[in-house]
């Protein structure tokens, strides 16, 4: 499944570096067993950064990328990533200091095509 983030309602900042979210940069959505999952491409001053939303279905929420070939990840199926929340309208995902490898996280993002 395809989904537009809408570039309004959606920035994040990593160490500091705004990362807006395009209208062109698309992201996909799928469900692996009880995992649904948001790939994101967010673009900045320094590139490309590949980040996936994980939402278990028992409500932890995680997050990870792929650098240099090595997966980084913070949280898993049993605990949700320290610093990323999810609002009541399980569409926005909001990130206070959440560390993933070295990188700092900090922002939101609205998905506006969640799967239920």
């Amino acid at each position: 499944m395809e989904y537009n983030i809408p570039r309004n309602t959606s920035n994040i900042l990593i160490n500091k570096e705004i990362y807006p979210i395009l209208r062109q940069n698309y992201g996909f959505a799928y469900v692996v067993n009880d995992q649904k999952k948001y790939s994101i491409s967010l673009i900045g001053q320094t590139g490309a950064y590949p980040l996936e939303v994980i939402q278990e279905f028992n409500g932890h929420i995680s997050i990870e990328t792929t650098k240099e070939n090595e997966k980084i990840v913070c949280g898993d199926r049993y605990k949700s990533c320290s610093g990323l929340s999810m609002d009541n309208d399980k569409k926005t995902f909001r990130f206070n200091n959440v560390k993933l490898g070295e990188d700092v996280f900090n922002g939101m993002i609205y998905i506006p095509g969640i799967i239920d």
